[in-house]
């Protein structure tokens, strides 16, 4: 009860940091040299930043620490936070109908953990935390006051048991929220402007949670909110980063004197060089703009800006920290001291295959019943075969792939629709495709040379099926 709670007071802390990063107007004006106008996006422009995935392998460590347990922590893989302007497409956000722009953040970790020789159930005493982070947003081209956004994070964890089978629990949230600006922003903004930015929410909160890829166990909630904050834009500073020297705008968000405020650093271009939150006068949490892409911009002196929807990752990046955080500390506690359960690769086809049963049961005759078994039963012969296929698949993209395992019984399901995967010449496509694509085939030997066969036109549409699925 008191994690829960310590949770929730932190994540209504960090709020403040959220709102500056959506409803900052980005017109500056500090003197006669900074100035910035509205930018031009082309699909494809770009925003990167650093400091996401420092402070969530941070704050794995601190909960590792806290529970007085020598393990080993190590990034196995990650990519930066980035920024992308996906398209431009025709859109209908409530009462808007028009022309949207489309924003897409990505990131990704995957973490695993090492605990000492012989003391756990896990194989090899180690475990792998994948951690993904995303949002879309669609904020209409012309004036108007609606806007859409919605976020996920998944977070799973991997392990093999002593017995060599692969177990995986998974987490996810999801908010999906419509924005409603009722404020109205400054044209332009002056060092020692003061403003109030507020706007109404409709939020579709879910909570998700499955065991071994199997069907999800999900909570859907919906609820309205106003937020009302105001800003300060209070001077003209010089930063140093990874980009190089820049002319900044300090704007702050929250009471300065409390010690908890948030400020974002704005550059002449309009871009969110820096943003940094303070708690009770200490910095929390900083992240720093490492790299963009904007096509309209010829040259470093060229006066553009960046609207706000692009840099609203911040919306997502705490409280989306705040999960990870929750969720790991929960799992790494549980998963330490409890023997994990044995459950088949195949669970969500059982699953399924249990339902089909009894509704039969309450429908059908006993005979009918009795034949309808038979024919699930001889069913699962193929089921038995292709759970080595799905486990070689599954072994494969945790190796090479881990962002595709969540669309795993997906795929397998396809297959099984096409009647794919099932003879010798598929599973000798397959490893040919691997080995041309990786150098690597299905069961993870390492092969140089490559095979050219002739297909069959029956195999045709299962390669091009694969080729589809082995896409990064």
């Amino acid at each position: 009860m008191e994690n829960n709670r310590g949770g929730n007071i932190k994540l209504k802390d960090i709020s403040v940091i959220l709102i500056i990063l959506i409803i900052i107007p980005i017109p500056v004006s500090g003197d006669e040299e900074f100035k910035t106008s509205s930018p031009d996006y082309l699909v494809g422009d770009f925003l990167e930043y650093k400091g996401y995935s420092e402070e969530i392998f941070s704050e794995l460590k601190s909960t590792i620490k806290t529970q007085n347990q020598e393990v080993e922590l190590a990034v196995e893989e990650e990519n930066n936070l980035k920024i992308e302007i996906s398209s431009f497409e025709e859109c209908e956000i409530k009462e808007y109908e028009g022309l949207c722009q489309r924003g897409k953040t990505n990131h990704f970790m995957n973490i695993s953990i090492k605990w000492p020789s012989e003391s756990t159930n896990y194989l090899d005493d180690k475990m792998y935390i994948l951690i993904t982070t995303s949002e879309e947003s669609l904020t209409p081209k012309t004036e108007s006051p609606w806007s859409w956004t919605k976020r996920i994070v998944i977070i799973t964890s991997i392990f093999n048991t002593d017995n060599n089978e692969i177990q995986s629990v998974e987490r996810r949230i999801s908010e999906e929220i419509v924005y409603h600006r009722i404020s109205s922003e400054p044209e332009y903004i002056s060092v020692g402007d003061s403003w109030v930015s507020a706007e109404k929410r409709e939020i579709i909160f879910e909570s998700s949670y499955r065991e071994n890829y199997g069907l999800w166990d999900k909570t859907i909630s919906n609820s309205n909110e106003t937020i009302q904050r105001i800003f300060n834009a209070n001077s003209v500073e010089i930063l140093n980063n990874e980009l190089g020297t820049a002319r900044v705008l300090s704007i702050s968000e929250g009471d300065v004197m409390s010690g908890n405020y948030s400020i974002a650093y704005l550059d002449e271009l309009g871009f969110n060089r820096r943003v940094d939150k303070y708690t009770n006068g200490n910095l929390e949490f900083s992240s720093e703009l490492i790299d963009y892409r904007y096509l309209k911009t010829p040259d470093p002196s060229a006066q553009q800006s960046v609207q706000t929807e692009a840099i609203c990752f911040g919306v997502f990046i705490f409280s989306s920290l705040i999960f990870i955080i929750l969720v790991f500390g929960n799992e790494f506690r549980n998963k330490r001291t409890v023997q994990p359960q044995t459950v088949e690769i195949n669970l969500l086809d059982e699953k399924l295959l249990e339902f089909n049963r009894e509704k039969q049961r309450k429908y059908i005759n006993r005979h009918e019943l009795e034949l309808t078994e038979f024919k699930q039963n001889n069913s699962l012969v193929y089921n038995q075969n292709e759970t080595e296929l799905k486990s070689k698949l599954r072994s494969y993209y945790l190796k090479h792939n881990p962002a595709k395992l969540e669309f795993l019984n997906e795929i397998v399901r396809s297959m099984e629709e096409n009647d794919f995967g099932k003879s010798e010449d598929h599973m000798k496509i397959l490893n040919l495709q691997l080995i041309e694509k990786y150098g690597i085939d299905l069961d993870g030997n390492q092969i140089n040379q490559v095979e050219k066969i002739e297909l069959p036109n029956s195999s045709k549409k299962f390669k091009e099926f694969m080729e589809s699925i082995l896409e990064d």
